[in-house]
């Protein structure tokens, strides 16, 4: 397995680690009505199951799992962090369709030919966002808000 008994972090780190783990803390607190100190384990089981009900990404898994191991080191609880070793983030899902990696990058030649029938050059910026598709611009997004706005 990984050994991280070489890991360095920065305070900067720690500190959102301490932050993140609050955050889980008070949920924790606010579902149960109980102080995760007073049973850590217990605590591992909510959070097992908290993070199936929410359909936690693999990332925030991942996020969340490091920000909790570092933050029982610091208090001593060593079976809460071989409890948490054992959580495997594979086990959930990555994000999927969400992500701008899936999003198309381009403009097609028909997309590129209906925009060019309905720009009017003589406004101000219809030239420059003309130029701007046909160079090729991949943020789509920008895009059809420069469109929404110039041909307003």
């Amino acid at each position: 397995m990984f050994d991280d008994s070489n890991i360095t972090r920065t305070a900067k780190t720690e500190d959102e680690y301490m932050h993140r783990s609050k955050l889980l803390f008070d949920q924790y607190h606010n579902d149960t009505n109980q102080l995760w100190e007073n049973d850590p384990i217990q605590f591992c089981h909510w959070l097992i199951a908290h993070s199936v009900e929410k359909k936690w990404s693999r990332a925030t898994v991942k996020s969340y799992k490091a920000a909790l191991k570092f933050v029982m080191e610091c208090y001593g609880f060593t079976d809460v962090v071989d409890r948490l070793s054992t959580i495997d983030s594979s086990d959930y899902s990555s994000k999927g369709k969400s992500t701008s990696s899936n999003k198309k990058k381009s403009f097609s030649e028909q997309d590129v030919a209906q925009i060019e029938s309905e720009i009017n050059i003589a406004r101000k910026w219809d030239e420059l966002l003309l130029f701007w598709i046909k160079a090729g611009y991949k943020n789509l997004d920008f895009g059809r808000q420069f469109i929404l706005f110039s041909t307003a």
